[in-house]
């Protein structure tokens, strides 16, 4: 004889275990953008109210930085430079980014530079603390500036190519990638003096770009492509803009909002943000009665 009520009980735990499953596997909807009249939209950095910095192209290729405040687009150059790109914004809107003149922190209508050859930062933080990369004679390095004070950052215990510092969060966490000497990279998270490798399942290279307060990180990896992902604890999302050639995730800030850029099947690159989409109220109310309803039955038969 069919035992009703079992099988009612298997297909409520069945549904359960679908909608705690959906509820851990975060749905992100994209919202592209392009910087008015450009050929080529990057974007490297977006703060905790949602302004967002990068660079844009002309026909001419140039590199140019723009500021994007809600719908309103700010260019900027800096005087005399023949290029100049944004690399980060924090809460205070303080941009990092450099020129053909070096590297600089844009407060206000205020640049500061930073000293040779610490040239090339990528984000700031809220506390001001800066991350970047910069070269020598015998390679590429990260770096740290605090105040006035550089710190080298480079991945330890392994034979380096190259090693790149770049986002900070507001407790100094940092993530970055290092090249190793068959040629991929691979990602790191420093928290205090502890180096730990972030390596995308499966993937070839690994670059991490972007870190919030929370401990998110995102980043792009390389596997048989270009594509973002978001790291949240030990879960990897993979980002991925509808129907584009490629995909990179750059920074995110304390609400979850990413941005990066994607390029599509003409090899037009374009901005975007990408936001976690909720799980509709029905389905939550759902995934609560049948988690009740498996509650009681196990109390009856009890």
């Amino acid at each position: 004889m069919i035992n009703v009520r079992r099988i009612f009980l298997g297909l409520a735990v069945s549904a359960i275990v679908i909608v705690a499953g959906e509820a851990f596997a975060a749905t992100y909807g994209y919202t592209p953008f392009d910087y008015l009249g450009a050929l080529n939209t990057y974007a490297n950095g977006i703060n905790a109210a949602g302004q967002i910095v990068g660079n844009y192209q002309n026909s001419d290729l140039i590199l140019h930085a723009y500021l994007k405040d809600g719908v309103t687009y700010t260019p900027f150059n800096y005087p005399g430079a023949s290029r100049t790109g944004f690399g980060g914004i924090n809460a205070a809107g303080q941009i990092v980014g450099s020129c053909s003149l070096g590297g600089f922190i844009k407060d206000g209508t205020t640049y500061t530079f930073l000293d040779p050859p610490y040239t090339n930062p990528n984000g700031i933080n809220d506390s001001g603390l800066i991350v970047g990369d910069y070269s020598d004679a015998t390679a590429l390095h990260g770096f740290l500036k605090d105040g006035d004070t550089y710190t080298t950052l480079d991945f330890p215990g392994v034979t380096l190519l190259a090693c790149s510092a770049s986002g900070i969060n507001a407790a100094g966490q940092i993530v970055g990638s290092y090249q190793l000497t068959d040629g991929t990279w691979h990602g790191f998270l420093k928290d205090g003096t502890t180096y730990t490798t972030i390596n995308y399942p499966g993937a070839g290279s690994t670059i991490p770009t972007g870190i919030n307060a929370a401990g998110q990180i995102v980043g792009y990896y390389v596997s048989g492509g270009i594509y973002g992902f978001l790291k949240d604890g030990d879960t990897y999302t993979t980002l991925d803009f509808p129907g584009a050639f490629y995909s990179w995730a750059k920074d995110i800030n304390d609400s979850g909002q990413i941005v990066g850029e994607y390029e599509d099947t003409s090899f037009i690159f374009h901005g975007f943000v990408a936001s976690e989409i909720p799980l509709p109220p029905s389905v939550l109310l759902l995934g609560s009665g049948l988690l009740g309803l498996a509650g009681l039955r196990r109390f009856r038969k009890g």
